[in-house]
């Protein structure tokens, strides 16, 4: 009875807290975007997207605004903010079209991260109630909230993405479901096409060199998943292509992406202290050190705990859970660890740490008190 309660009263706050959230910003999801088109476009044709000596700075939730529209009307990917990837775009020019509003489908897939987030807990936990808190913890942290409040940005499409495919090919691993495994590859691709790619290479490069490992016989499986992404690769260029690029310069483009945001690499293992102690190395101003106004308390206790549990794992020279899930879950956060300790010193980038440390910590935390419980029993 005390459980049932527990969960019923985790997802009223859940619930609550997600609402109250979307109330505050209930201005951004006015069915008004073609009112606001034409000004969006003149801000972007005088800012510093299109002019040397620009007339507007604009941030990047402007021009995602702008983009949505434009792709809506067919303008080539290549020519309206072409630094990232078209994907996410094209999901703001379907929110465009489906509800006149460029940030409805930002709030759907938020939706949709924080069912991952609960589903990815559960899957560690085993236990409803920590899946709840969880999520209702992660609901605080406001470098995910902004992306409500900041909108529409492209970070949480990527996030669902990733997360969503690491749990479903663990998962297709855990119980040979195939058709689920090839899913996990598809929903990583996604997330390659919404960002530069090479955020989603790294979960796709450690999801593949795990699964031919513990199950060779999914190498075809494997096989048929890049086959997929690269269709929709294709696809999502549909545009490009009809104005005469070929598929080879579509794949030089991804070249380009990447040359454009390793531009911005600024030293090894600056986000560390970002994390632990909110000291922000960046690259611009006269101050080399600043903090960032989304720092929480619970990225270091989360990102701790998970180092911790590297440590005495090295320790114990223990490489595997024997638990597929664990195993994948576990080996994401070190993989993308190692990623960003040679990367770019930004918050933003914390999102898919953060998106795997809340459920992974918190079932370990659950899973140590039930130890703990027992011998005392």
């Amino acid at each position: 009875m005390l459980k049932k309660l527990l969960t019923i009263g985790i997802v009223l706050l859940i619930l609550f807290r997600f609402g109250w959230l979307v109330y505050q910003n209930r201005s951004k999801y006015t069915p008004d975007y073609w009112k606001r088109y034409q000004t969006l476009k003149t801000v972007f044709d005088g800012s510093q997207y299109m002019m040397k000596n620009w007339k507007y700075w604009i941030p990047d939730e402007t021009v995602y605004a702008y983009a949505a529209g434009a792709y809506a009307k067919g303008a080539n990917p290549i020519l309206v903010e072409s630094t990232q990837p078209p994907l996410g775009k094209y999901l703001l020019s379907l929110s465009v079209f489906l509800f006149d509003n460029e940030n409805v489908m930002v709030a759907l897939f938020f939706v949709l991260f924080l069912v991952g987030i609960g589903w990815m807990t559960y899957l560690l936990s085993k236990n409803i109630i920590v899946s709840g808190f969880s999520v209702l913890l992660l609901l605080f942290d406001s470098l995910f909230t902004n992306q409500l409040r900041y909108t529409p940005l492209l970070d949480i499409f990527e996030i669902t993405f990733i997360i969503w495919g690491v749990a479903c090919i663990a998962v297709g691993l855990h119980k040979s479901i195939r058709w689920l495994f090839i899913l996990g590859f598809l929903f990583i691709g996604l997330s390659m096409m919404v960002k530069v790619w090479i955020t989603g290479a790294v979960f796709l490069g450690l999801v593949t060199l795990y699964s031919i490992i513990v199950k060779r016989a999914y190498i075809k499986y494997i096989v048929v998943g890049y086959g997929l992404i690269f269709a929709v690769l294709l696809v999502v260029y549909t545009r490009t292509m009809q104005s005469g690029y070929s598929p080879l310069e579509i794949v030089k483009v991804q070249k380009w992406l990447f040359w454009y945001h390793e531009s911005k690499i600024n030293g090894l293992f600056t986000i560390w202290p970002l994390i632990f102690f909110n000291k922000w190395y960046v690259w611009w101003g006269n101050a080399p050190i600043i903090s960032d106004a989304n720092w929480s308390i619970t990225w270091p206790i989360i990102t701790g705990i998970f180092l911790l549990e590297t440590v005495r794992r090295i320790i114990k020279k223990a490489i595997s859970y024997h638990n597929t899930v664990w195993d994948l879950f576990f080996y994401s956060l070190l993989t993308y660890s190692f990623f960003l300790s040679a990367g770019q010193a930004n918050a933003r980038y914390l999102l898919p740490l953060l998106a795997f440390g809340y459920p992974f910590s918190s079932s370990l935390l659950y899973q140590g008190f039930m130890k703990m419980y027992k011998k005392i029993l």
